[in-house]
């Protein structure tokens, strides 16, 4: 019995519905036209938006936290996400002259980016356990298509010229530079070693080079050294404070908005309807 009551209440509550909608259907129809005409004529009046994107990577993690004996390089990209997201607060108060300065561009170049936008990227790894990626992506909408490689440009200039990044990049380049001259310091000794031993007995085991009282220097050594140091090279020429996998690149046609705009210009006008509807409908009852 209570599921039959309960069957008939839905039936009557929807059947309410149904009618509420059928006898203001007039409001309904006339400002969801209203409203598909708006979204449809503000698309063709405002201004064409182009997008652009690419990915990017950052090495400002790496330089803040150097750990040599790390068996694996780890790039954490929220530093340098968290800095280039910063500018969208002056794009969306306006203050492009401050836009103008962080990036280096001309004033009316920065009034014409509506956009900049980096996101983490994340995997799933064998352990089903989240982990960050060492690069971004990074979404730019401007008004100007002329202007992606300015905004790129910009970014760089932004991200080179931060004092806190300068401060940890320039760390990272001296202390590796000292670290490779130890090694030509450390190689060269050997190198001398071997010959002043080469020179006494004509013919030498490398595997036993007796150096001072306990250490004992060997081939392999000396080719993890001369490794060491192509891997510090590698990272001193690759690890930059921003680079791009791409550039960003002029689309051939504005984005087309034309749904999403006519879209909400249409479920705007839907709930505007619904209101003015509920206004007859309580003044009718009251009546």
């Amino acid at each position: 019995m209570s599921n039959s009551n309960n069957e008939l209440d839905i039936y009557i509550f929807l059947k309410s519905i149904f009618s509420f909608f059928k006898d203001y259907r007039k409001n309904f129809f006339v400002l969801m036209l209203f409203g598909l005409a708006f979204g449809i004529t503000y698309n063709f009046v405002s201004k064409p938006v182009y997008t652009s994107s690419t990915f990017a990577t950052s090495g400002v993690s790496f330089f803040e936290n150097i750990n040599y004996n790390e068996e694996e390089l780890i790039l954490d990209q929220q530093p340098i996400v968290d800095l280039i997201n910063n500018l969208q607060f002056f794009i969306k108060k306006k203050e492009f002259d401050i836009l103008s300065k962080s990036l280096n561009i001309s004033l009316e170049s920065a009034s014409k980016i509506k956009l900049i936008e980096a996101e983490e990227l994340f995997y799933i790894d064998g352990k089903n356990i989240k982990q960050k990626r060492d690069k971004f992506y990074l979404s730019v909408v401007v008004y100007d298509k002329e202007i992606f490689s300015e905004v790129q440009n910009g970014l760089i200039h932004l991200v080179n010229n931060n004092a806190y990044v300068n401060k940890f990049y320039g760390f990272f380049i001296d202390q590796n530079n000292q670290l490779l001259k130890k090694i030509d310091q450390e190689i060269n000794q050997i190198n001398e070693i071997r010959n002043n031993i080469l020179e006494l007995n004509g013919k030498i085991d490398y595997s036993q080079i007796n150096v001072g009282s306990s250490n004992h220097i060997t081939e392999s050594e000396i080719i993890n050294l001369s490794i060491r140091k192509m891997q510090i090279k590698k990272q001193v020429e690759l690890l930059l404070p921003l680079q791009f996998y791409g550039n960003l690149s002029a689309p051939d046609k504005a984005d087309n908005r034309i749904f999403i705009r006519t879209g909400l210009a249409v479920l705007g006008m839907f709930f505007i309807a619904l209101f003015l509807s509920l206004v007859q409908f309580f003044n009718k009852e009251d009546n």
